[in-house]
């Protein structure tokens, strides 16, 4: 879940997160949810991945060079043309569900 590789995955999810998602963290959230799952996020569901989104974003805008560690993490370049707090925060979520069990088990 922390390899180089999956973090790697988490970031360039994150990116067609940002990129595809919309406007809003909440259409890129779900949009990503739904990428990731096949269906879009419930309410609950909604305000845990909001709030989760938050908590980074907060953490990230604070110590800025971590933002920046993280995204370097992987062969492949970060896209300098997205905050790198937001970029990192979604990196997060990114990885959050990827490793979701209703990802890695389609039932």
């Amino acid at each position: 879940m922390n390899d180089e590789q999956y973090v790697e995955a988490a970031r360039q999810f994150a990116r067609r997160m940002m990129v595809e998602g919309g406007s809003s963290y909440a259409d890129r959230l779900t949009h990503g949810f739904r990428l990731a799952t096949g269906r879009k996020p419930t309410t609950t569901e909604m305000e845990v991945l909001s709030a989760l989104f938050q908590e980074h974003h907060t953490h990230y805008q604070a110590k800025p060079d971590e933002a920046v560690k993280l995204l370097s993490i992987g062969e492949s370049k970060r896209d300098e043309s997205i905050n790198p707090s937001e970029f990192a925060a979604m990196t997060m979520m990114g990885n959050l569900m990827l490793n979701l069990d209703e990802t890695l088990t389609k039932e």
